[in-house]
């Protein structure tokens, strides 16, 4: 929003207060007021209008409900809380009073008690599916994961189309594992909601997981088409492209760069595409961008070596392997192209040392040099 529009604004929502302070009781005016507050952003302002309001007329159950949901959306779930059981002792009677009552106890981080009172209201609805879908959520908090599923599968019978429900046993089906019930619930998200980015991600990803490129290819293009701006999407096309189309996965990596040219991911990657293209002046550029953000990036300093090491530079070369080696002195590939640098300088006794190590160990772990 710039300034001219910013202030035109802020004068309405003055007029609208200054007017609703002349006629309190205008239903239409208050509603006015609220929608403007909510779209401004001032869940505060119209959580507090909403509790005058409730003291003048008591026994509103929407009032209250609303009036409480807007304090938990401005962060202060103990207000809500309070208000709640100051003025909903006589709603207690409707399952949506302990559904609320766990949300609030949520925001303040008190999860089992949460969960009791989602329990409280699933016994007095058990027809809801709601209820079932904040006990699972609330699992996850408390890291009862095979709880969390039975709650999401009990969400799911009674409502079918509960795309929540559905994106977190994807999400809990990968933890455990069981990728091809993962994407399972992840296509049915989508063939409810066709145009959710995020699970074109979350599908993307497992296709990847899974091997299936092309399929998890398909599902970051069409998350990047949904959103252009997403970053996620273009990062891992530029990951997922890398061998089949290096220059559409360079320049999907340079967008990500465009949107955050602080990505290290995204450097780093760009880097070393370049150095295996045999570009290695962009390499250099891409890497030592990386380097200089975090110093400490073994990624970083193993492809800036290499790179060195092809332009027959051994001194920088070693001096980034000797780096590398403090951090990781376990690094077997680090210690095979010392012992290549070490050969183009001359210094033969410590090449052999270099392989002689890096021998020993990629043969503990199996690796081949």
């Amino acid at each position: 929003m710039d300034t001219r529009s910013s202030e035109k604004e802020t004068q309405r929502l003055q007029d609208l207060e200054t007017r609703f302070k002349q006629c309190p009781d205008d239903e239409i005016l208050l509603q006015e007021l609220l929608d403007t507050y909510r779209s401004t952003g001032r869940s505060h302002a119209a959580a507090e209008l909403l509790r005058l309001r409730i003291g003048k007329h008591p026994g509103d159950w929407s009032t209250l409900r609303t009036c409480v949901m807007l304090f938990l959306q401005a962060g202060e779930s103990k207000r809500a809380a309070e208000i709640l059981n100051q003025s909903g002792s006589e709603f207690k009677h409707q399952w949506e009073f302990w559904r609320l009552r766990g949300s609030c106890l949520e925001g303040l981080d008190r999860f089992r008690e949460a969960l009791e009172e989602y329990r409280r209201a699933a016994q007095l609805a058990p027809e809801e599916a709601e209820p079932r879908f904040r006990m699972g959520l609330v699992s996850l908090e408390l890291g009862e994961d095979e709880e969390a599923l039975g709650y999401f599968h009990d969400a799911l019978e009674r409502d079918t189309r509960m795309g929540g429900a559905l994106v977190n046993l994807g999400l809990l089906y990968e933890r455990m594992g069981d990728t091809d019930r993962a994407v399972e619930m992840l296509r049915r998200v989508l063939e409810l909601e066709p145009e959710n980015v995020e699970g074109h991600l979350n599908l993307g990803t497992l296709y990847a997981e899974k091997g299936y490129g092309q399929e998890a290819a398909a599902e970051f293009h069409r998350a990047a088409e949904l959103d252009d701006k997403c970053i996620e999407a273009h990062f891992n096309l530029g990951l997922l492209l890398e061998e089949s189309e290096p220059d559409a996965a360079l320049d999907r990596l340079r967008k990500v760069l465009a949107m955050d040219p602080t990505h290290q991911d995204a450097t780093l990657q760009i880097g070393r595409l370049c150095y295996k293209r045999g570009l290695y002046t962009a390499a250099l550029k891409a890497l030592h961008r990386g380097l200089d953000r975090e110093p400490k990036d073994t990624r970083a300093l193993y492809y800036l070596a290499l790179t060195y090491n092809k332009l027959d530079r051994p001194d920088e070369t070693i001096r980034l392997l000797d780096e590398l080696l403090r951090l990781e002195p376990d690094n077997a590939r680090a210690h095979f192209y010392q012992g290549i640098a070490y050969d183009k300088k001359g210094a033969y006794q410590k090449a052999q040392r270099a392989y002689q190590k890096a021998d020993e160990l990629g043969s503990k772990r199996g690796e081949d040099l």
